[in-house]
């Protein structure tokens, strides 16, 4: 039978769907009760896959947070599971707005001039074979067929797992974290008991200088907005993503 890992430290993981803030958010915590951070998954998202040893040794460690984009499988969730990883936060975002600032994404010099990362998105289906030769409004509407069904297959993913009893998944939304950046944070302190010692002793990271596309390369801060996508799509676009609609989704997190 499988010995279940317990841990008697604080180890945040926290799984966000691409473009959530998640590594401002991530970066927060980490400097705010001053701990490593640490990858679990490989990059990508529909094809994220957790790594055993790196699972081990997030547990070995008696203080850090991880900020991941692992995809909802059960080899992940037996994996977390095994590793005594049954507590972590997921963080949503309205998938349009994921989509224009991924879009801004890919053109950051180190994504779009990175040969292994072209190849990796290719290979998982998030973007077409000449993505980097079309014009702008042509690679959202790339995007809008690739991308947007994974984004929506992840959240519905992990939605449903979250559900699993041997878990304790606490789902947070950009959209909150924009109406109350405090609170948000405070929330997952909450959640993994560390409020009381770190209340109002939250560090914020710096925006730095060193930008490219007019995106922060330490924390990958842009603008912080929510309805992005009504001013930066097209009529057309709007209205075939509006289209692709998961309804249920939307109702439960409000996008509206």
């Amino acid at each position: 039978m499988l010995n279940k890992m317990k841990l008697n430290h604080t180890n945040i993981l926290v799984n966000c769907l691409p473009k959530s803030s998640s590594l401002y958010i991530v970066r927060t915590i980490a400097e705010t009760i001053s701990c490593d951070t640490i990858r679990l998954g490989s990059r990508g998202v529909n094809y994220s896959q957790i790594d055993p040893v790196a699972a081990y040794n997030f547990c070995l460690q008696k203080k850090n947070v991880s900020q991941d984009h692992i995809a909802p499988t059960k080899f992940n969730l037996d994996i977390l599971y095994y590793s005594g990883i049954t507590k972590f936060i997921l963080i949503f975002r309205d998938p349009r707005d994921a989509l224009v600032s991924w879009v801004h994404h890919l053109e950051r010099e180190d994504a779009a001039g990175v040969q292994w990362h072209r190849n990796l998105l290719y290979a998982s289906g998030i973007i077409s074979e000449f993505y980097y030769d079309l014009t702008w409004n042509e690679k959202i509407d790339d995007l809008i067929k690739h991308y947007y069904p994974i984004m929506i297959e992840w959240m519905r993913g992990w939605e449903l797992l979250s559900r699993d009893e041997r878990f304790s998944i606490k789902i947070k939304t950009y959209e909150e974290f924009l109406e109350d950046k405090t609170q948000f944070i405070e929330d997952i302190l909450e959640f993994y008991g560390l409020l009381k010692e770190y209340q109002k002793k939250i560090i914020w990271p710096k925006i730095s200088a060193r930008k490219s596309n007019n995106i922060c390369l330490d924390t990958h801060f842009r603008k912080g907005v929510s309805g992005s996508h009504l001013s930066e799509f097209s009529v057309e676009q709007i209205k075939s993503i509006n289209a692709k609609k998961d309804q249920n989704l939307f109702r439960q997190f409000n996008w509206r």
